[in-house]
């Protein structure tokens, strides 16, 4: 069954972004020709919450084959070889381009997430960086992932500015600014530190979000995209959806490693 499940979701993913609510659909009777709030595929089986909280549920285990068909149709052969049908109706581009772009924020912000306790799980794996204080390394983490100021004394360091920092910096962070310069240059990404006196590294400081940001950047950039059709920018922000995902579960599995 887990072959048809998969065929299943990935035909429903051709009309439905499947994580997102409020897409136009006849999938029964039950909810006929009105709006899905809600599609859910897993191992156990399809779930469709139509907006008037009518529902329609598939057990999978209970059915024989599955059945998808070119014109939109599925068809689910139970067992007993009755067969319930489904047919489902593309939702509008426009309004399902915007839906993938607001879900990239969300898985973005989540990825950043993420990203963070990467950051500090490798950093406390460090002998080296072990000796910068915490809360310095959530800072510059939470910078880098996030882009959330961490102050003055953060500011000067990613700008690159060691004479401000080093007069902004409490006794702890003075023992520790070799330390704290060289997880900068090694870890940090590129683009989230420069030097102060360089213009164009430091405007892009100053638009800096987090890795989170640059993602988002990406999905937007494709919306405001005049010169490639409905169905590329889809694709394209379905795309960047499943790298973020992809992204979030390879940090995680790096955080239980070196925290086993």
């Amino acid at each position: 069954m887990k072959k048809e499940l998969k065929r299943l979701y990935e035909f429903i993913g051709q009309y439905y972004d499947v994580r997102t609510a409020e897409h136009r659909g006849f999938p029964s009777k039950k909810i006929a020709g009105g709006k899905l709030k809600h599609i859910a595929i897993n191992e156990a089986g399809l779930h469709m919450q139509g907006e008037g909280d009518q529902h329609n549920y598939i057990q999978l285990d209970r059915i024989d084959d599955v059945i998808i068909k070119d014109d939109r149709k599925v068809h689910f052969i139970y067992e007993d070889k009755t067969v319930t049908s489904f047919i489902f109706r593309g939702s509008d581009k426009k309004d399902l381009i915007q839906s993938l772009y607001l879900d990239i924020v969300d898985e973005a912000q989540q990825t950043g997430e993420v990203y963070k306790e990467y950051l500090l799980a490798r950093w406390a794996d460090s002998e080296q960086y072990s000796r910068i204080p915490i809360r310095t390394r959530l800072a510059l983490a939470s910078w880098a992932a996030l882009g959330w100021d961490g102050g003055g004394f953060i500011q000067a360091v990613v700008n690159n500015n060691f004479v401000k920092a080093l007069t902004q910096a409490d006794l702890e962070n003075r023992a520790a600014i070799h330390d704290i310069a060289i997880l900068v240059y090694n870890q940090l990404p590129d683009k989230s530190w420069a030097s102060d006196y360089d213009k164009a590294a430091k405007d892009q400081l100053d638009n800096w979000r987090g890795t989170k940001g640059i993602q988002i950047d990406r999905a937007a950039d494709i919306m405001d995209e005049t010169a490639i059709s409905a169905d590329k920018k889809i694709e394209e922000l379905k795309k960047i959806k499943r790298e973020c995902i992809l992204a979030r579960e390879y940090y995680k599995e790096e955080i239980e490693e070196w925290t086993n």
